[in-house]
């Protein structure tokens, strides 16, 4: 749960110790959109952390209806590495409710700001924080049909060994936490796309490199790596 996730990121255990880079699986940012239109017409001027800032003072229900008077202005408005990758936006409300996860995530990073190294806000060394989100299509499923795991449990590990890049290889609690629950299957994919982002190096882009035309909205919105 978030406030497990919140600890272990504070006390950081030996495995996440060793860790190049942590990926999280949940919105860092906002569409600049959004964000313009609930700071009267400007993104903050001091960038994202100043945005983190915001949020911090905002109570869940007061973001809650500035998202919902924004989507029935706008409609659901995608940021561009949501583009990208055929993600839904940070301010998406049904499942999965994104738009609850964004909240409470970012609000979670501001308490984690002088531990990690966040991307792509920040070019710091140090350990990383970054955005990573569980390809379900990859193992041929999608947000409706990994709730039914129990389903097609039997072929799991044929289909996480037989990827092309990157196979997965399951043995003993994992798989089994895999065949019963789809949280544990979409963490497990969500790992992977953090292990391809540091090997690829990705983490270390700037968004000048990820992409020069669209970099200072990078900067603002965020990036979903690997």
């Amino acid at each position: 749960g978030r406030s497990g996730l919140a600890g272990l990121l504070r006390s950081p255990d030996q495995t996440l110790m060793a860790a190049e880079g942590i990926g999280l699986a949940f919105p860092f940012g906002m569409p600049v959109r959004f964000v313009e239109a609930i700071h009267d017409g400007i993104y903050p001027e001091a960038g994202w952390w100043d945005l983190v800032g915001s949020i911090e003072k905002l109570t869940y229900p007061d973001f809650l209806e500035k998202v919902q008077e924004f989507q029935r202005d706008h409609g659901e408005v995608l940021r561009l590495t949501d583009e990208h990758r055929g993600a839904g936006s940070p301010l998406r409300r049904n499942l999965p409710d994104l738009g609850s996860v964004t909240y409470h995530g970012i609000r979670m990073l501001s308490d984690e700001r002088s531990r990690y190294a966040v991307r792509p806000f920040e070019s710091a060394e140090g350990r990383l924080l970054f955005e990573v989100r569980s390809p379900l299509q990859e193992v041929g499923l999608d947000e409706t049909t990994a709730g039914a795991v129990q389903e097609w449990s039997s072929g799991i590990r044929e289909r996480l060994s037989g990827l092309p890049r990157l196979p997965v290889i399951l043995e003993g609690q994992a798989l089994r936490s895999c065949r019963s629950s789809s949280a544990a299957l979409k963490a497990v994919l969500a790992a992977r796309q953090a292990a391809s982002a540091i090997l690829s190096g990705e983490v270390e882009r700037t968004p000048e490199e990820l992409d020069p035309a669209e970099a200072d909205r990078i900067r603002k919105e965020g990036w979903i790596y690997g």
